[in-house]
């Protein structure tokens, strides 16, 4: 195995205002360390406040909350909040307000587009996908094929699909090789109508090239749909510049905001395609925002709390807090792969610079060679011992060893990653007494 670098000598001080100095604007109980912000998120206490007063304003009195407001402008204070939740995430992604709606969650995002246009690929028109979708894009992808099993025959579901297995690149990945890869199928593939990319793929966790992708499928006559659900809040995104057709992300991962808030963008030049999963309509400018305005009687705190989350994250700065995480998973990757005499994912720096952004891919020591043999039970053994949950898998393949995907989060420490490694050791070493 490869040293890639020294262990750190010491932790690295976090910057002031960032760290385990902000731990208590969540939370976790005192005895938990949260590296997963990239799973579920934590969105903090204040912004927790400000849904809850949504939540009462609501239930105080429903009738001029959500019905057609007493002043007869026909606005209702519902739409009012929704609608400016809707501008703050526009704002916040650099597009034109009537291109973004809000749902639940980038899988109805991503269900919205994919079973909208399901109805409108022509019967020779196939869609192409990486072998590291996330599962939820990957099965729906098989509904759109009619391959799911059970699944009764329909002319509309029967779409080809064209799987592109960038995963014979791990873990020694280039944003090159997975550019290559594409280009080579959709030569290969003169019959793709669309093309599903995450920006940023989920286990492992890395950045893909997406606006070379999104160029490459367009050159080659077909509609892009992104699914970034980990890239609001992690990395600086603009969706004017990328210019996708469709692209989905989660507020609740690394945005701060409460469970429940995403948005799904459509470029208008295929607005007229998209439908939401509820047919309904609101109050709202364009034919497109209207019909996702209201999905029926439910609680829409979750949406009107996404200007709240990106008002916390002001008072950090953007910026700033993007580069701390970077820099933290770095830093903690670093001293993981170090003390394991192991490797990051991918190795190259140069690589890592561009594809790692607050999700660090560590290969843990068990597996492969002479190491030990690593416990199906890892991550809960880990649970139990240290109170931290990681998730770890064959992210690079079968036979590519057992990785570990971390999240370095604003309340993150290099000493997080420390404690997670201890723990790690221990666990293996139980192994081999065993």
């Amino acid at each position: 195995a490869m040293r890639i670098l020294p262990a750190l000598s010491a932790p690295v001080v976090a910057t002031v205002g960032f760290g385990h100095v902000l731990l208590k604007e969540f939370s976790f109980p005192t005895d938990w360390t949260n590296l997963n912000q990239g799973s579920y998120g934590a969105c903090p206490k204040v912004v927790q406040a400000a849904r809850q007063r949504y939540q009462e304003d609501m239930d105080s009195n429903p009738e001029a909350y959500f019905r057609t407001n007493f002043s007869g402008d026909g606005r209702t204070k519902f739409a009012d909040l929704v609608d400016d939740a809707r501008k703050a995430v526009a704002r916040y992604l650099d597009v034109d307000v009537d291109t973004v709606v809000l749902v639940e969650n980038a899988s109805h995002g991503i269900n919205v587009v994919l079973r909208s246009m399901a109805r409108f690929l022509r019967a020779d028109q196939s869609v192409l996908y990486f072998d590291t979708a996330y599962f939820m894009v990957s099965k729906t992808l098989r509904w759109l094929a009619g391959e799911l099993e059970g699944t009764p025959q329909s002319r509309q579901l029967q779409t080809p699909l064209v799987q592109v297995n960038i995963t014979d690149l791990l873990p020694e990945i280039s944003r090159a090789g997975v550019h290559r890869m594409t280009r080579a199928a959709l030569k290969a593939n003169p019959t793709v109508g669309m093309c599903v990319f995450s920006h940023i793929t989920s286990t492992p966790g890395l950045i893909l090239p997406i606006k070379e992708l999104i160029q490459d499928c367009h050159e080659a006559g077909a509609v892009v749909l992104v699914d970034g659900a980990h890239v609001p809040g992690q990395i600086p995104v603009n969706l004017t510049d990328l210019d996708a057709d469709f692209y989905v992300g989660n507020g609740h991962k690394w945005l701060f905001s409460p469970k429940g808030s995403a948005f799904t963008y459509v470029h208008p030049r295929v607005q007229k395609f998209v439908y939401p999963s509820v047919i309904d309509g609101g109050p709202d400018p364009t034919a497109f925002t209207q019909e996702f305005m209201w999905q029926g009687t439910f609680d829409y705190s979750a949406y009107i709390a996404l200007p709240d989350a990106i008002a916390w994250r002001a008072r950090l700065g953007e910026d700033g807090i993007m580069n701390y995480m970077k820099e933290v998973a770095e830093q903690g990757g670093q001293h993981l792969a170090a003390r394991f005499n192991t490797t990051l994912m991918p190795a190259d720096p140069v690589e890592r610079q561009a594809m790692q952004g607050a999700l660090v891919n560590v290969r843990l020591p068990c597996g492969l060679g002479t190491e030990p043999a690593c416990p199906e039970d890892l991550a809960p053994r880990i649970v139990r011992d240290a109170r931290t949950y990681v998730p770890v898998g064959e992210y690079a393949g079968k036979g590519r060893g057992m990785w570990a995907r971390l999240s370095a989060s604003v309340y993150n420490e290099v000493s997080d990653f420390q404690h997670y490694g201890d723990a790690v050791e221990r666990v293996l070493q139980q192994q081999v007494v065993v």
